[in-house]
């Protein structure tokens, strides 16, 4: 469940009876639904330009589907445990899915894997595109996390604070900060300038 921006406006989505449902928390009017999916879902997100929304699901898959039709572009088996985060860059072309193992960035448009990552602090990564859509942070354990080049994996800098698992990543809306924070209710915050 969550709140995110769809095509410029502020919609809720939520899993009911295995669907998924988008609402306008403003009129209170149901937009659509995507069925038989919903029960399974561990984690998603919207993309930027409002035109695709990818799932992660507990039975290890990844699903990217239009919107608001709903309509499956992308699916493909990451692994057999599931996914415990997700990200969908700004125009919907890149996924970065992290589970147990790590993270791995899939090309949408061709449903090839890119490359993936399994460093010692990706377990449970949490995961954040930046806004310009070339980077991602991913990791979080013990304190540490890595930013990486979307597109070859290649890490450009990594990060400790800590030695708290960090569980949510976010990038300020021009890039510049990234935000962490934990399931003990501190957030640190980084400067990229």
């Amino acid at each position: 469940m969550g709140v995110c921006s769809y095509a410029g406006k502020e919609v809720a989505v939520v899993k009911e009876e295995g669907k998924i449902v988008f609402w306008c928390p403003w009129s209170g009017k149901r937009i659509g639904v995507i069925k038989k999916i919903g029960q399974d879902v561990i984690s998603m997100c919207i993309a930027k330009n409002g035109n695709s929304l990818a799932l992660g699901l507990k039975d290890g898959r990844i699903i990217v589907c239009e919107l608001p039709s709903g309509k499956i572009t992308m699916e493909s088996r990451a692994n057999e445990w599931g996914i415990r985060s997700i990200a969908i860059s700004p125009t919907g072309n890149l996924l970065i899915a992290g589970d147990d193992d790590g993270v791995t960035c899939w090309d949408v448009n061709t449903k090839k894997r890119l490359w993936s990552a399994s460093e010692s602090f990706f377990a449970r990564p949490a995961i954040a595109i930046c806004p310009d859509g070339t980077a991602v942070v991913c990791g979080g354990e013990k304190g540490r996390f890595a930013m990486r080049d979307i597109r070859t994996g290649r890490v450009l800098s990594t990060f400790t604070h800590g030695t708290n698992d960090w569980n949510a990543f976010a990038f300020n809306p021009n890039g510049t900060e990234i935000a962490a924070g934990n399931r003990k209710g501190e957030i640190a915050i980084w400067s990229l300038q």
